[in-house]
């Protein structure tokens, strides 16, 4: 028994050296803000409202990749992706699958190949 729960543990200790850990890199001059529809967070649908500009001046034509991640090892992530309109404003359906602390990395890439990305922090409650 003792031997199965070291196994256990040192396998949990890699799984979560492995997991992304969240850093921002703002990139390109871009700033990424990101609102939720329900603040605070709670598990069950919502919406991602994502705006991405330049010197204040809004930014079409990126393509967002949105990862939603824990912060513990061993959860689906949330994937999504999608077009920034002509405002600079993008709407994404998202849903909190559990309660905890996640990470939201935001990863806007420019027609030009240019990339920045950011990372969000939430504590999700349960209703």
């Amino acid at each position: 028994m003792r031997f199965f729960l070291l196994c256990l543990l040192v396998i949990s200790l890699i799984l979560s050296a492995c997991r992304q850990q969240p850093t921002n890199a703002p990139e390109a001059g871009l700033r990424i803000d990101l609102a939720l529809e329900t603040d605070p967070p709670q598990v069950g649908p919502t919406e991602l409202r994502i705006t991405l500009t330049r010197q204040g001046q809004p930014i079409e034509e990126a393509r967002l990749e949105i990862r939603g991640d824990m912060a513990h090892a061993g959860m689906v992530p949330v994937l999504r992706s999608a077009d920034a309109d002509e405002s600079g404003e993008t709407r994404i359906p998202f849903e909190w699958t559990m309660g905890g602390l996640w990470f939201v990395e935001v990863i806007a890439r420019l027609p030009d190949g240019s990339e920045s990305r950011r990372i969000f922090e939430y504590e999700v409650a349960v209703p």
